[in-house]
C-alpha cells in the first residue's frame, strides 16, 4: 500500500511539473506559473543553447523559447534534429551516437 501511495504522489508531482513547464492554463498557482520558463523570459536570462530531437519531444516549446529569447535580445542558439530516427528521440543526448556527439560539439562551440 505504501508503494502505491508513493507512486500516486510521484505521478501527481510530475503532472504538476509538466503543467507548469508547458504553461498549462490548469495551473492557477503563481508558484507553478514561475516554472513555465517560456512564459517568464526576460532580458535577464543567460545565453541559452537549446536542442531538441524533434521526435517525441518538445520541439514546439523549444522554438517558442528560442523566439522569445531573441525578442528580448538574449543570445541563443537553436538546434533541432528532424526525421523519424530512433537515435534522435527524446533523451538522445544521453546515448553515444553521431547526433549526440554533433549536439555536444555545437553546445561547446556556443
Amino acid at each position: 500500500m505504501k508503494k502505491a501511495i508513493t507512486l500516486m504522489r510521484i505521478v501527481f508531482s510530475l503532472r504538476k511539473c509538466w503543467q507548469a513547464i508547458c504553461g498549462s492554463e490548469q495551473t492557477k498557482n503563481d508558484f507553478y506559473k514561475m516554472a513555465a520558463v517560456t512564459d517568464n523570459v526576460s532580458e535577464l536570462f543567460p545565453p541559452a543553447y537549446i536542442s531538441d530531437a524533434g521526435v517525441n519531444s518538445f520541439s514546439e516549446q523549444a522554438r517558442r523559447f528560442y523566439s522569445k529569447l531573441n525578442t528580448v535580445g538574449v543570445m541563443a542558439m537553436l538546434n533541432i534534429y528532424s526525421g523519424n530516427n530512433p537515435e534522435i528521440s527524446h533523451g538522445f543526448e544521453c546515448i553515444d551516437t553521431v547526433y549526440s556527439r554533433d549536439n555536444a560539439n555545437k553546445m561547446i562551440a556556443f
